[in-house]
């Protein structure tokens, strides 16, 4: 479950961490639920991002015949619906995490919680701010009532909560909703379908009800004493001096690691790994910063290469297969396989593209 880091010159602090639902430890069996997941994976993100340099697996996700994989390096998480899991095929979650000090014990009674247990699932729905009959009112374009009403909309649309933890056929994969509502038909006309779901339990998409007056009739659960659930304090965005060390942070513990690992990485992520540790180093925090502004080029690319993604996986196995053959790519493995080798190729080319127009910029 727990190897050391197998380069004599590296901190023997970095450990590298397995949780296998297949292996003989202390996992538990079961599918994972993707807000538990997700809950779950960015904290530790958040809180250990710096310490734990990659995080990648599969894990099974309940309401989902595709596997989602998961790779994250540092603070940055991308995870993908992929192929589906095959009927002669056990659904079985895999994660492996490489970093410094890493509890192992911790990370699987983290992954435990994750569980679509029913214990687990009541912890989740204790956690909710609405019980089930309480006057709400939801954000009509974020929870999606404009395609249900014709005329006569106002920004937010009163009604009552029927249902926790909500999930139907025609929701995303893995997707369960903290509510399903019933719209309130006299604040609204026109309105085809009166039952809705409310997609994340956030004041910005559903509210305690205005209506009333006093407050009383509404009883989110916790909260001010006028029954809307407590805030969470706002978190200020770090200033650019905190940006920076913590930046620099994050490339010491890099620069720590063997050249193959960080050379893994970039391979991972479809990245050119020539070059020696400094400039391997380097070309991972000026990809992994790009990616997180949603403005950059970087991330728009990215958003691209998740489409043609998307588009290969609808493809049939023999059609990726001579796509692999006539690229001089490996042309074995799984659908999965095959579709990320095609787009990791994909976005290598990009970026041998711009590194060497960079280069002839510079020299120019």
């Amino acid at each position: 479950m727990v190897d050391d880091d197998d380069d004599d010159d590296a901190d023997t602090t970095v450990l590298r961490v397995s949780l296998n639902q297949g292996a003989p430890h202390n996992l538990q069996k079961g599918e994972v639920d993707l807000g538990l997941v997700h809950e779950w994976v960015h904290g530790l993100l958040r809180t250990r991002g710096t310490d734990t340099f990659r995080m990648k697996g599969v894990l099974a996700v309940a309401h989902s015949e595709q596997r989602l994989i998961c790779r994250a390096v540092s603070k940055t998480l991308n995870a993908t619906f992929a192929e589906a899991w095959r009927d002669d095929e056990a659904r079985e979650s895999r994660l492996v995490f490489t970093g410094r000090d890493l509890d192992a014990a911790a990370l699987a009674a983290g992954f435990n919680a994750c569980l679509t247990t029913p214990e687990n699932l009541a912890r989740k729905a204790a956690a909710l701010r609405f019980a089930i009959g309480d006057e709400v009112e939801c954000h009509e374009l974020r929870c999606g009532v404009e395609h249900n009403v014709s005329h006569g909309r106002a920004e937010w649309a009163a009604g009552t909560v029927v249902a926790l933890l909500y999930r139907d056929a025609g929701m995303p994969p893995g997707t369960v909703a903290p509510y399903q509502v019933r719209l309130a038909a006299d604040r609204l006309e026109g309105v085809r379908d009166r039952l809705i779901f409310v997609p994340a339990d956030h004041d910005s998409i559903v509210r305690r009800s205005t209506r009333g007056g006093d407050g009383a009739a509404s009883g989110a659960r916790g909260g001010d004493g006028d029954g809307r659930a407590a805030a969470a304090p706002a978190q200020d965005p770090m200033d650019p001096v905190a940006q920076a060390m913590e930046l620099e942070k994050v490339r010491r513990e890099l620069m720590e690691l063997p050249i193959a690992e960080v050379a893994g990485m970039l391979e991972e992520m479809g990245l050119p790994q020539e070059g020696d540790k400094t400039e391997l180093v380097d070309r991972l925090i000026r990809h992994t910063l790009a990616r997180e502004d949603p403005a950059s080029e970087e991330s728009r690319h990215e958003r691209e290469l998740e489409d043609v993604r998307r588009r290969l996986l609808a493809l049939s196995h023999e059609k990726l297969l001579e796509m692999t053959r006539e690229l001089g790519l490996p042309h074995e493995g799984s659908t999965e396989e095959l579709v990320l080798r095609l787009v990791n190729n994909a976005r290598a080319i990009r970026t041998r593209a711009k590194e060497r127009s960079a280069a002839g910029f510079s020299k120019g």
